[in-house]
């Protein structure tokens, strides 16, 4: 069923830090893009991504939650609010995907109307039951389209 975004509390250093690497990546990649330094905007995004896949690894809150729900419910509500900085960053290269992220997030309205803001999921949300995004990539699929594109840059020929 649905889930509901948690009450953070007060957030511990690692919490906040991961708070404040999601709003100056929110700046860098808003430069990038206003420079149309494309490459570098969805590198500054992809970075964040990797930077809150660290977080949740090393908070770990499936094991936070058997342990000390506070310490899940600040996990939780902070990688949401990392995710919310990301649908807002990568809008302009996946507006489909950042649209159906912003209402996993339980956010209303477009992507769009919210404009260039991080958007914090507010505590006890119904969110929906998420969905993936995207498939999962099998390396030959993706050597079989490049070599249908054709030519010598195909995936796996020298």
């Amino acid at each position: 069923g649905p889930g509901l975004v948690p009450d953070p509390g007060v957030l511990e250093e690692a919490d906040q830090e991961m708070v404040q690497r999601t709003e100056s990546a929110l700046e860098r990649v808003g430069a990038s893009l206003e420079a149309c330094r494309f490459r570098e905007a969805l590198q500054g995004a992809m970075a964040l991504a990797h930077e809150a896949n660290r977080y949740l690894d090393a908070k770990a809150p499936w094991r936070q939650v058997r342990e000390d729900m506070g310490a899940a419910a600040r996990t939780l509500s902070t990688a949401l609010y990392a995710i919310s900085g990301l649908k807002t960053m990568t809008y302009s290269f996946l507006p489909f995907s950042a649209q159906r992220l912003h209402e996993l997030l339980g956010l209303s309205g477009s992507v769009e109307e919210a404009g260039w803001t991080i958007q914090a999921p507010q505590p006890d949300i119904s969110m929906p039951t998420p969905q993936p995004l995207f498939k999962k990539l099998d390396l030959s699929e993706v050597q079989e389209q490049a070599s249908r594109l054709g030519g010598s840059n195909a995936a796996g020929s020298s």
